[in-house]
């Protein structure tokens, strides 16, 4: 999905290979349920950086559920990889999720 800000990455993203221009953000969202201790992270190789990395709460009951958003802004041309996984930070065991995707960056 494109949106004003660029290109906006969600859960049904996973997978995808997306062409992105030098300099352009990208922003990716998950859902995510902080009070459950399960928490995204995100690693990223290649011609990009992580310039955020916020959480946006959805309702305000307690419980509730929101997104992770991450704003990741690409750099000069290349393959970037990103790679997030969903897990309690204070265990070191198999994520409860994992999600992939890829960036072609223009020159």
């Amino acid at each position: 999905m494109v949106s004003r800000a660029g290109l906006t990455l969600t859960v049904d993203s996973d997978g995808d290979v997306h062409d992105v221009g030098g300099g352009q953000e990208v922003h990716v969202v998950l859902p995510e349920i902080p009070t459950s201790g399960f928490r995204w992270s995100l690693s990223v190789d290649g011609p990009v950086e992580v310039v955020d990395d916020s959480y946006e709460a959805e309702g305000s009951g307690v419980g509730g559920g929101g997104s992770r958003r991450f704003v990741v802004r690409t750099r000069d041309g290349g393959r970037a990889e990103l790679r997030a996984v969903l897990r309690q930070q204070w265990n070191p065991s198999e994520p409860a999720e994992r999600w992939a995707a890829s960036l072609d960056v223009a020159s």
